[in-house]
């Protein structure tokens, strides 16, 4: 019970202990040396995690009140530690999930808060001090799920995973609270990637609603940004067959004649081969002469409508026949 005791609340303790340079050498030698890993292992052991995160808090502010730099950067290496390794931790000391945990997000509030995601499609919110879940775990697609994670510090502008990011995500949810939420807590609307290039264009694709593509392009979504499989939000639409979607998207200045895609080809000269050799010759033209394909053709039917000239641009083949 004194070891339970004393890795529980000896920081409490410490934070209302006057400051001193024997107290700031016993503090500083404890965080820098294996001891501070021993005493992570017991509260991981004894189910309270938690009580590492806020452990760890109590020491950095006590160094920042005392003024102790060197206190209050290992206290940071630490939580750096604890956050890059807490979702394995809370995976194999806190039940509850049913599947691995994805993230975890901790909250400083008093008296400390922790939220662990899982692949499960649930969210459980955990006492930072007792390590016991908080009410229910949160389900399925819920605003107060995502609030919850944007509050605790998760970034909206993340990338990855199959929709991109959590902008895309929503709009293929057709999640109007979601979709604002996200762009009020400062998403891109333009940001590239995905399947549809941006969200704008998975809204008007089909995966969205006319809702959200009116709070996109309230937020600044470029109505004429290229990209994605149907190259802008307009042939998505149309592709979509939604001429609703289409109309309001051209009142939001949608081109109907989009800029053409340019390519450019850049040429490099071969091992030993001077830089002016691989420049192609000047354009070659050739003509065309038409001829039945067989003697029941008539050879009027083959005749082009117009006389026409065919331009090739060719590279000299050099001896090993590489261009």
């Amino acid at each position: 019970m004194g070891l339970q005791y004393s890795c529980l609340y000896w920081t409490n303790h410490m934070i209302k202990a006057k400051e001193c340079n024997e107290m700031k050498d016993c503090v500083l030698n404890f965080i820098t040396s294996k001891k501070a890993i021993y005493w992570m292992e017991c509260l991981i052991v004894m189910g309270e995690i938690g009580a590492i995160t806020s452990g760890v808090k109590n020491i950095k502010d006590w160094g920042d009140v005392n003024n102790i730099p060197s206190i209050s950067k290992v206290t940071k290496d630490i939580q750096r530690f604890v956050d890059s390794f807490s979702a394995v931790i809370i995976e194999n000391t806190l039940g509850g999930h049913k599947d691995q945990v994805a993230s975890v997000a901790y909250s400083p509030d008093e008296p400390g808060h922790m939220t662990s995601g899982s692949s499960d499609h649930t969210v459980r919110i955990w006492g930072a001090q007792t390590g016991e879940q908080v009410g229910q775990p949160l389900q399925g697609q819920n605003e107060g799920i995502v609030k919850l994670l944007v509050d605790a510090g998760a970034d909206v502008n993340a990338q990855g995973g199959f929709y991109a990011n959590a902008l895309q995500a929503a709009v293929y949810g057709k999640n109007e609270e979601i979709v604002k939420l996200l762009v009020d807590a400062g998403a891109d609307v333009n940001v590239q990637g995905g399947k549809y290039g941006n969200a704008l264009q998975a809204a008007a694709a089909g995966t969205g609603s006319e809702a959200i593509v009116k709070i996109l392009l309230g937020a600044g979504a470029d109505v004429n940004a290229q990209g994605g499989q149907y190259g802008n939000a307009l042939q998505a639409a149309a592709s979509a067959g939604n001429e609703t979607m289409m109309q309001l998207l051209l009142e939001a200045g949608a081109d109907i004649e989009p800029e053409p895609r340019t390519y450019s080809i850049e040429l490099f000269p071969l091992d030993g081969q001077d830089e002016s050799e691989t420049m192609p010759p000047e354009p070659l033209f050739y003509s065309i002469e038409v001829l039945p394909l067989d003697d029941s053709t008539d050879e009027a039917d083959t005749e082009p409508p117009e006389a026409f000239t065919v331009e090739l641009n060719t590279l000299e083949r050099s001896g090993d026949g590489d261009f």
